[in-house]
């Protein structure tokens, strides 16, 4: 959405979302892509913080809440952001 308001040439029609599950070794692996708007340089160390938000409306605790279930599971996650892409990775390990 942010993408459809900031680009005259980006229809909201042209938005893709990619899920990715898969494991590897004894890791669990859930990932997420969108080609929406890039997190900005200047907001990369604080997308986890909770109440941060760059939305007008928005409580900023999504990726924050994320990153505590993933943390509490001996997990991690990461993410890359690009003009054309952003994508989130989860990495959990496996109970089996």
């Amino acid at each position: 959405m942010e993408r459809c308001k900031k680009e005259t040439s980006f229809s909201c029609r042209d938005g893709k979302v990619e899920f990715i599950f898969g494991k590897q070794g004894n890791r669990i692996i859930i990932g997420v892509a969108d080609n929406g708007i890039q997190i900005s340089e200047a907001n990369k160390d604080s997308i986890f913080d909770p109440f941060f938000t760059t939305k007008e409306q928005g409580t900023g605790l999504g990726l924050s809440i994320v990153h505590n279930i993933v943390a509490s599971l001996n997990g991690h996650i990461d993410f890359s952001t690009t003009p054309e892409e952003t994508r989130f990775v989860v990495t959990l390990p496996d109970r089996e």
